[in-house]
């Protein structure tokens, strides 16, 4: 008799995790640069334009396969042809050593900054607390350095705590940490977001830059060539941040643990992309805010800020 497998305790709960494994640091950190170097409140123009003709529908790809295969992500390509299983392995390869490595490493520095944020640890110099007592960065990538216990403990910590919800059952594990976390995520965000507003050189960020559009930057029509190989990179660049990053983690579930075609489209995969996006703008103004008051109260230009 095969062991009944575990599946999503509700809808909201899938949807929550599903949201989790698409918003990262990507909306957050390279959005925010991008937006800026990208033409303002144009970049935004071929954002949701790549969102629109490539998020969405590869991500119902994605999902529509694990609902029809019922298997792992090679085991699923298997199913369709052999000759591509290597795409099956290479997104848990990718997730594994393109994500999971640095993004652990990330929320170990946050664990520390946590208790530091008491006593505001890092003092005036920010920047050379991080890269010289709290990293103590080394001069080459050859001098490996002594090894920072902080740092090593933290990111264990962050291990062992992934490990623990993986390795429960799918409702207790990361259902449970995903309607747990996702909402603290967003109340904090908003909480940023909102602070952000009120900051000096608030209004300059939005209003100036983040909502202000240079169109040129976007023109691909344009009778300058210049101007039209840029506007490719920016389009370019566009779709690359909408690329969705597979976490087959979820996926290989997917399959067994929705009840039917009907519940995997009530799911909402729309639903999850203008989350997504919805995160990425409102971060990116959270960030040009940030930066300007910085740029208020610093000599160096906000290009450098």
């Amino acid at each position: 008799m095969s062991q009944q497998r575990s599946s999503w305790k509700s809808n909201l709960g899938f949807l929550l995790a599903a949201i989790g494994s698409a918003i990262g640091l990507g909306n957050v950190w390279r959005f925010s640069y991008m937006a800026h170097q990208h033409g303002g409140g144009a970049f935004l123009v071929p954002y949701l334009v790549a969102l629109i003709v490539a998020g969405i529908p590869i991500m119902i790809i994605e999902y529509g396969l694990g609902h029809r295969e019922k298997g792992s992500s090679p085991l699923s390509f298997v199913r369709i042809n052999r000759k591509f299983e290597w795409l099956g392995w290479w997104m848990p390869v990718v997730a594994m050593f393109g994500i999971m490595l640095y993004y652990s490493v990330v929320i170990g520095w946050c664990i520390n900054y946590f208790f530091y944020a008491f006593n505001l640890t890092w003092g005036p110099d920010t920047q050379g607390f991080f890269f010289s007592q709290f990293l103590q960065l080394s001069d080459s990538a050859a001098d490996i350095g002594a090894i920072r216990l902080p740092i090593a403990l933290s990111t264990l910590c962050v291990w062992v705590l992934c490990w623990f919800i993986c390795f429960r059952d799918v409702q207790h594990g990361i259902e449970k940490a995903s309607v747990i976390f996702m909402p603290i995520l967003f109340v904090l965000t908003m909480i940023l977001v909102l602070w952000s507003v009120f900051l000096e050189g608030a209004s300059d960020a939005i209003f100036n830059h983040y909502l202000h559009a240079d169109w040129d930057k976007i023109n691909l029509f344009s009778s300058d060539p210049a101007v039209r190989s840029s506007a490719g990179k920016v389009w370019a660049a566009a779709f690359g941040q909408i690329s969705v990053f597979t976490h087959r983690a979820l996926t290989r579930e997917l399959g067994q643990v929705l009840r039917n075609a009907r519940n995997s489209a009530n799911v909402g995969f729309l639903d999850i992309e203008v989350q997504w996006a919805r995160d990425g703008i409102c971060a990116v103004r959270n960030i040009f805010e940030c930066r300007f008051f910085l740029h208020h109260f610093a000599e160096e230009s906000i290009v450098d800020i």
